[in-house]
């Protein structure tokens, strides 16, 4: 089997984009507040496949079907990583009031105490880097990647809007 490329083997000889190393960074940060998430808690609770739900979940619910829109997976995997969520009792999972054939996802006390912890895991890795760039460095950064969320967001707001055009929902969940 050919050897696929690592992002760095990628690069090499190359200036590295800006989108390059944001999707590298973000990975990285990902994958080192997972590892300390982990770590705090004595076992394995993050996973790469449960995370990737935690911002699309609120106190106020979402509906597991529209959980699987905006992961762009089945409503069966969807499915999977709530009943994973819920049996650790960080979500609840009841039946929507307006539709009794459908389900609302919850974050449940332990949910957002969980997601309190998992912030303050991210917490302590920024502290590293402001120890090892400066605070000048990293507000900087901050700023910076604040309006470039914002005009991300914009865009693809619009892109959802052009997407969801002719689509129709098969299920009532």
């Amino acid at each position: 089997m050919a050897h696929s490329p690592t992002w760095q083997e990628l690069q090499k000889g190359q200036a590295a984009s800006f989108g390059h190393i944001l999707m590298a960074c973000a990975a990285a940060m990902d994958t080192a507040g997972q590892a300390r998430v982990n770590h705090e808690a004595g076992r394995i609770l993050a996973r790469p496949a449960l995370m990737r739900l935690v911002p699309h979940l609120s106190p106020a619910g979402v509906r597991v079907t529209e959980l699987a829109r905006r992961l762009d997976v089945s409503k069966q995997a969807a499915h999977k990583a709530v009943l994973d969520l819920a049996e650790e009792g960080f979500v609840e999972v009841d039946v929507d009031p307006t539709d009794a054939r459908a389900r609302i996802v919850r974050l449940s006390r332990t949910g957002i105490e969980a997601c309190a912890f998992g912030l303050s895991c991210l917490a302590s890795i920024e502290e590293k880097l402001r120890e090892e760039m400066g605070d000048s460095a990293i507000d900087s950064l901050t700023q910076g990647l604040s309006v470039v969320l914002k005009s991300l967001a914009k865009s693809n707001s619009l892109s959802d809007e052009v997407s969801l055009v002719g689509r129709r929902s098969k299920t009532p969940c």
